[in-house]
């Protein structure tokens, strides 16, 4: 697990300032990303800029990084397809 949130971390640093990002309401962009795409939350870490990273995952291999400050805004740093690494669990009954 620690090396997931490694490497989304360093892929979310060598991201180019000038590069625009998709952002929004947390709230928003979770939900966006569960009905559009399937993806849940599979990790998530704290920077030591008080930055939350998250790692959303879907059945099939699609995955998004968010960062989301401590005001609730939320940005999409990267996605992309061919995840190698945990899937999301099933809940019972889903």
């Amino acid at each position: 697990m620690r090396v997931i949130l490694a490497a989304a971390l360093v892929a979310a640093s060598a991201l180019p300032a000038s590069a625009q990002m998709a952002c929004g309401k947390r709230e928003m962009i979770v939900a966006a990303l569960a009905s559009q795409h399937n993806e849940t939350r599979i990790a998530f870490a704290l920077s030591q800029k008080g930055v939350v990273i998250e790692v959303f995952v879907s059945e099939v291999g699609t995955w998004t990084l968010v960062a989301s400050g401590p005001g609730g805004m939320s940005c999409l740093l990267d996605s992309g397809t061919n995840w190698e690494g945990p899937k999301p669990v099933k809940e019972e009954g889903t």
